[in-house]
């Protein structure tokens, strides 16, 4: 006759309990690497996107409604750790809820290169972001001999994309004075025109 053990009721407790936190234990251990994932396959949505409109016809009307302020909030979610990596603040403020006329992904391209551009030139930890209801500034401090920088996305291709959906970009080097700097510091203000807008 065969031995037979029967779990008590305090074993099964305790084994539910031990199975509960190692699903935990493997939940967070995979959390990392699938938010890598994740942003990996935004990246790639985001530029097959872009490449598919360049590629495609010129002629082909844009229908898309684009809600811009929800769009920047979460390329400024999505690129939080790697502005405290750089030790970078972004400073975003909405002065308008507007629609622009232009895909989610290439909209997302296009901002996400210009705050990496910020963050790889600027020489002052605040990337300040104004939203206005046809237009987008990003502004940082630069050094005085610095002109555009470079772009991870390559001027270019984003000159492209900008004329493709009716978007102007302006690139503007200044100063601006204060009382801790009344000699002024070196800024660089790129501002975005949408001339195909819709106002909130």
């Amino acid at each position: 006759m065969g031995l037979q053990y029967r779990a008590q009721p305090t074993d099964r407790v305790a084994w539910a309990t031990d199975l509960s936190a190692l699903a935990k234990q493997w939940e967070s251990n995979l959390q990392a690497p699938i938010q890598r994932l994740q942003r990996a396959y935004a990246r790639l949505a985001r530029i097959t996107e872009a490449c598919l409109w360049l590629l495609g016809d010129p002629a082909k009307a844009v229908a898309e409604l684009c809600a811009v302020q929800e769009q920047l909030r979460l390329v400024t979610d999505e690129l939080q750790d790697e502005v405290k990596q750089r030790g970078k603040v972004i400073n975003l403020t909405c002065d308008a809820s507007p629609q622009w006329r232009c895909p989610a992904e290439v909209l997302q391209l296009i901002t996400i290169s210009l705050i990496r551009n910020a963050m790889q030139h600027g020489c002052g930890p605040d990337i300040d972001i104004l939203l206005q209801p046809a237009s987008l500034t990003i502004s940082y401090r630069i050094e005085a001999k610095d002109g555009k920088g470079g772009f991870g996305l390559g001027l270019p291709l984003l000159q492209r994309l900008c004329d493709r959906f009716n978007f102007n970009i302006v690139y503007k080097p200044g100063f601006t004075r204060s009382a801790a700097a009344p000699k002024g510091n070196a800024r660089m203000d790129v501002f975005i025109f949408a001339t195909n807008s819709k106002p909130a």
